[in-house]
C-alpha cells in the first residue's frame, strides 16, 4: 500500500491519513554520474594510448582475391610490367591474413631522421619496405595460387564421353539420339572400339545392315586386326550369299586371330561352302585344339569330313559332338543320328 502511494505521489493528507506506525519510505537516492563520466574518460583515454604507442596493432585480414583464370593462357609480354600486374581478374576470394608492419621511422633525403640525428644508410624508406612488401606478398600468393582451370578432354575423352552418353540415351528407348552420339563419338574418335561396335549392333537392329556393315569396314580400315568387326562383317556377307567376300574379309583379320577358336572354326565354315574341305579341315582342327569340349566345331567337322568322303571319320566326329553335351537338343539328336549310321 505504501509503494501504491508513493508511486501515485500521494498527497500530504494522505499520508496524515495513515497509522502513527506506518511511515512511507523515503525516495531512493539518485546515482551521481560524475564518477561514472569521470571513469569512462579515463578509459578511453587508456585504450588511445596503448593503440597509439603499442608496437603492434590489432589485425583485420583484408580479403585478398586470387585468380583463377578459365584456361592457363600465357599473358603477353609487355616491357617493365611484372606478370602480376596483368593477371586475369579474380574469380575466387580467399580471405588471407596479412600481418600489420611495425611502425618505421621515415627518412628524408639527406639521410636524417625528422629530428636531424643521422640514421645509417642501410634504412630503407617505409615507401619502399610497402612496395617490397607488397610485392612479396604478391609473389607468394601467385606461387601458392590453386589451379582451377576447367580440364579440357582430349577428342579421345570427348568420345568417351558421348559414348556413354549413347548409352544412356539407348537405355531410355531413344534410339535416333543414341545414333547421332555414336557417330558424335566416332568423328572425335574414329578408333574407339565400343562405339562402333554399338552403332554396328544398334543398325543391325533396326535393320539397317548395309549402313552397319560399312561402319564395321571403315573401323577394320583402322583397326585391321580386330577380330570381331571381321567375323561381324563375314556373317553379314554370308547372310547375302556372298562366301567369297566372306572368306577375304576373314583373311584380313587371321594373322591375329590364330589362337581364336571361334573364329578359326567360321573360317572352316566359309571355306566349306566354297567347296574348299580340306583348309575347312585344318581350321576346324585348329579350333579343335583350342578347345577340345565345343560340340559344335566337332559337328561343323563331322559335316565336311562326311562332304569330303570321308565317312568313318565323319561318324566319329558327330559321336564326339553329341558327347560334348553342349549342342541343342535339335542338333545333339541329329549328330546321335548320324554317329549310328553305317
Amino acid at each position: 500500500m505504501l509503494r501504491d502511494l508513493d508511486s501515485r505521489r500521494a498527497a500530504e493528507s494522505e499520508r496524515q491519513s495513515l497509522p502513527d506506525d506506518v511511515r512511507p519510505l523515503p525516495p531512493p537516492p539518485r546515482a551521481n554520474p560524475v564518477p561514472l563520466i569521470v571513469g569512462g574518460i579515463g578509459t578511453v583515454v587508456v585504450l588511445g594510448g596503448v593503440v597509439l604507442w603499442a608496437p603492434w596493432k590489432p589485425s583485420i585480414p583484408p580479403s585478398v582475391s586470387i585468380p583463377f583464370p578459365a584456361v592457363a593462357v600465357s599473358p603477353p609480354a609487355i616491357s617493365g610490367v611484372p606478370p602480376q600486374a596483368i593477371a586475369p581478374p579474380a574469380t575466387v576470394t580467399k580471405t588471407i591474413p596479412v600481418p600489420q608492419q611495425a611502425p618505421v621511422v621515415r627518412v628524408d633525403q639527406t639521410g636524417k631522421d625528422g629530428k636531424g640525428g643521422a640514421v645509417p644508410s642501410s634504412t630503407t624508406s617505409p615507401v619502399a619496405d610497402k612496395g617490397k612488401t607488397r610485392g612479396e606478398s604478391g609473389n607468394s600468393m601467385a606461387a601458392g595460387r590453386m589451379d582451377k582451370s576447367p580440364v579440357l578432354l582430349s577428342p579421345t575423352g570427348q568420345a568417351e564421353s558421348e559414348y556413354r552418353r549413347a548409352q544412356g540415351l539407348l537405355a531410355q528407348g531413344n534410339a535416333s539420339e543414341a545414333e547421332l552420339a555414336l557417330n558424335q563419338a566416332l568423328r572425335l574418335a574414329p578408333e574407339h572400339a565400343a562405339a562402333r561396335q554399338a552403332l554396328f549392333a544398334l543398325l543391325v537392329d533396326l535393320q539397317r545392315k548395309d549402313e552397319a556393315q560399312s561402319v564395321l569396314e571403315a573401323g577394320l580400315s583402322i583397326l585391321p586386326g580386330h577380330s570381331v568387326w571381321a567375323m561381324n562383317i563375314a556373317r553379314l556377307q554370308m547372310e547375302k550369299g556372298d562366301a567369297a567376300g566372306a572368306w577375304e574379309t576373314l583373311q584380313r583379320s587371321l594373322g591375329s586371330a590364330q589362337n581364336n577358336g571361334e573364329y578359326r572354326a567360321f573360317c572352316g565354315t566359309v571355306l566349306q561352302r566354297l567347296g574348299r574341305p580340306k583348309d575347312a579341315i585344318e581350321h576346324f582342327h585348329a579350333a579343335l585344339r583350342i578347345n577340345p569340349g565345343e560340340g559344335r566345331w566337332w559337328l561343323g567337322l563331322a559335316l565336311v569330313l562326311e562332304s569330303a568322303g570321308h565317312p568313318a571319320e565323319a561318324r566319329e566326329a558327330y559321336a564326339r559332338a553329341k558327347g560334348a553335351g553342349n549342342l541343342p537338343a535339335d542338333l545333339a539328336a541329329f549328330a546321335e543320328q548320324k554317329s549310328r549310321q553305317p
